[in-house]
């Protein structure tokens, strides 16, 4: 799975993030995060103006709560014949601006398939010894094109490696 350690998923694209400081990146203002029920409830009506990013972004929730109380197949069956078209929508309105899914608990529960270069979400009990292809769910054939949001902390610059804080893909195909 590639990486990037540059900022476009702040205005371009889809990213899943779990890192509370690559959120604040994005502003340190909250208040204008939106839950994926307002999402659903606006589809097609979209804003003209969205709050972050200097306009060029639009951080969600929720997304987590749906997963949890899915099984892995039918929250993939959910994520491909709910959340994908409305994700479809959302890019086709907006040219250049991203969409941010907030997962608090990602850091914990994504992990990288390197047998077939993707990662997938580990479930909730009771299914907790299952997992969910998240990105090939979400964005059908272009999950290949999904990529690792890398970052450095900027409080400990001496770190080597940069942490692994969400994934990102440009364009859904």
């Amino acid at each position: 799975m590639r990486e990037t350690d540059d900022d476009v998923w702040k205005r371009r694209g889809f990213s899943v993030l779990w890192d509370a400081k690559a959120l604040g990146a994005l502003s340190p203002e909250t208040s204008s995060i939106r839950s994926l029920r307002w999402l659903f409830r606006i589809k097609g009506d979209w804003p003209d103006d969205l709050p972050y990013s200097d306009g060029q972004a639009l951080v969600i929730t929720g997304l987590e709560g749906c997963l949890d109380r899915l099984s892995p197949d039918d929250a993939a069956t959910w994520l491909e014949d709910k959340l994908r078209p409305l994700l479809l929508g959302f890019q086709s309105h907006y040219d250049d601006a991203a969409l941010v899914l907030w997962l608090p608990t990602g850091e914990r529960r994504v992990d990288e398939v390197a047998v077939d270069d993707t990662c997938s979400w580990r479930a909730a009990p009771p299914f907790q010894k299952e997992t969910l292809p998240l990105p090939r769910a979400m964005f059908g054939g272009a999950y290949r094109d999904v990529g690792k949001i890398m970052s450095r902390n900027a409080d400990a610059p001496q770190q080597v490696k940069p942490s692994w804080v969400g994934l990102h893909l440009q364009r859904i195909a």
